[in-house]
Parts: C-alpha cells; structure tokens; sequence
C-alpha cells in the first residue's frame, strides 16, 4: 500500500511539474513572442477604434512625449494613418523579423512597407519605434 501512494504522489507531482513547465510568461518569452503579443494587442485596440490607448500604450513615449501628449499625436493620426498602420501590423504577423537582443529592438520589413516597423523595448514594454 506504501508503494501505491508513493507512485500516485509522484505521478501527481510530475504532471504538476509537467503542467506548470508548459506555461510562459512574458520574461521567458522571446523577444518575437513579445512583440507578437503586443502586435495583437496593438490590432485588437485599432479594430475597437481605441487609438487612445493604442497611442498611450503603444506609441514611442518619447515621440507622444515631444509631440505634446496623445491628444496631440491623435489630432495628426488620419484615417489613412489607421488603415495603413492596421495593414501593416497584420501583415508582420507573417514576417520573420530582425531581433537585435543588445539594442532590444525587433524590426519588420517588407517589399510594400514605406519604412521598417520597429518595435523598442523601454521599460520593460515594447513600443512602436520606427527608429
């Protein structure tokens, strides 16, 4: 009986172990997984029309700052700045991107791109560049 909940113990503690191994969070994700991830978010907030958040969350801080806040930056966003940014952003889901690790930056480019979209890790977030 003693071997039974010995084997039953470690039967539960390798699917556990098993289990938890599975999951990532963000400081274990690679870079492109990141910006994956933010790339979604950043689509999700164009197709809800939130630019608000889309700017305040996602736009170069130091850009939005020098520009004079997100209501500054929203007043130059045109609906052809928002159509093209939204094109854009689905079309690197299915680009292989440059990842430069020392300068945490992770740049898209593509024949039909006017420029590359570059996407800079500051703080611990990553904001759209296009440095």
């Amino acid at each position: 009986m003693k071997i039974y909940y010995k084997v039953c113990f470690s039967v539960i503690l390798l699917s556990f172990l098993i289990s938890s191994g599975c999951t990532t969070s963000s400081e274990y994700q690679t870079f492109e997984d990141q910006v994956k991830e933010t790339v979604s978010n950043m689509i999700t907030l164009l197709e809800q029309g939130n630019y608000y958040d889309l700017v305040r969350d996602y736009a170069d801080p130091e850009f939005v700052k020098e520009e004079g806040g997100v209501e500054a930056v929203l007043r130059d966003f045109s609906e052809d700045d928002k159509e093209n940014l939204l094109k854009y952003l689905k079309d690197i889901q299915e680009i292989l991107p440059t990842v430069d690790r020392k300068n945490l930056t992770v740049t898209y480019m593509a024949e039909d791109f006017p420029q590359a979209l570059v996407f800079k890790k500051i703080g611990g977030r990553w904001y759209l560049t296009n440095d």
